[in-house]
């Protein structure tokens, strides 16, 4: 809640000595997010593209992941839509990306490509999210799969069902207080 605090403590450590190449990403990446949230999108997007092939360059995939879902959450806030779709679907192409980080690129996925009205195969990913949500044993996954379900079916003028879907999510949302 005190980004501009933050980005000061990120200076002294970066101004501190030497650091290795993960140190240097995660610093950037933090930058990024402290940026996003004093509304700096453009330096955010900057730091979050040195930070990404810093993460890369190290083969540190995690890091890639985290900097490629900062870097959809700018492109998304943009109204930069299709960008932050394929930013979400080179997060689920990445090999072995645990359960959490596919749900939130799937759920990311779907919301961008509804958005643009790309509608074509989203049932599979639907899916898809629906069983990894039901998997982790998380409500608030589960509940986030059933209201992003809800967004397609209003998309696609379904009416009842996405009534069906939304009322489900709150009330799973209403579970978790």
């Amino acid at each position: 809640g005190r980004p501009v605090e933050v980005q000061e403590i990120l200076d002294e450590v970066r101004a501190s000595g030497p650091l290795d190449m993960r140190s240097k990403a995660q610093i950037d990446l933090h930058k990024a997010r402290a940026s996003i949230a004093m509304g700096q999108r453009d330096v955010a997007r900057q730091l979050l593209v040195t930070a990404t092939s810093g993460f890369e360059s190290i083969k540190d995939r995690q890091g890639g992941l985290d900097a490629k879902a900062s870097i959809a959450r700018v492109s998304r806030l943009d109204g930069h839509f299709v960008e932050a779709a394929n930013y979400y679907a080179e997060m689920l192409d990445t090999p072995k990306v645990d359960r959490t980080t596919q749900i939130h690129a799937l759920v990311g996925l779907i919301e961008m490509r509804i958005e643009i009205n790309q509608l074509e195969g989203l049932e599979e990913n639907l899916v898809r999210l629906h069983e990894l949500a039901r998997g982790s044993g998380d409500t608030r996954n589960i509940a986030e799969s059933t209201y992003v379900a809800g967004l397609l079916h209003l998309r696609l003028r379904q009416l009842v069902l996405a009534e069906r879907h939304f009322r489900t999510a709150r009330a799973l949302a209403a579970t978790l207080g």
